[in-house]
């Protein structure tokens, strides 16, 4: 078992998120996460705990789908406990909530 923590290894670091114009995210860029990630998984673990950050997580959550389609994708946290269902519906690497 790993865990990531991309906000704890750059606190201070902001990188611009390809999607949406003026939107920044925290910590570690993509690149840097899945330069310290391993070469298969059989579940993948990403916590949401706000709103705000969803569409970043979103996004995550489509890239380590392609990268590892067989692993289990699983969210939790705030946001989703919030709207499990909208969350399938708006993330198709999505498996679990």
């Amino acid at each position: 078992m790993s865990v990531i923590d991309c906000v704890a290894e750059a606190p201070s670091n902001y990188f611009p998120f390809q999607d949406i114009k003026d939107v920044s995210g925290l910590g570690i860029d993509f690149d840097a996460f899945f330069n310290m990630t391993g070469d298969s998984y059989d579940i993948i673990g990403v916590s949401t705990m706000f709103s705000n950050n969803w569409l970043i997580n979103r996004y995550l959550i489509n890239l380590l789908k392609k990268k590892y389609p067989s692993a289990l994708i699983v969210v939790g946290g705030e946001h989703a406990t919030a709207i499990p269902e909208y969350c399938l519906k708006d993330c198709e690497g999505l498996d679990m909530v």
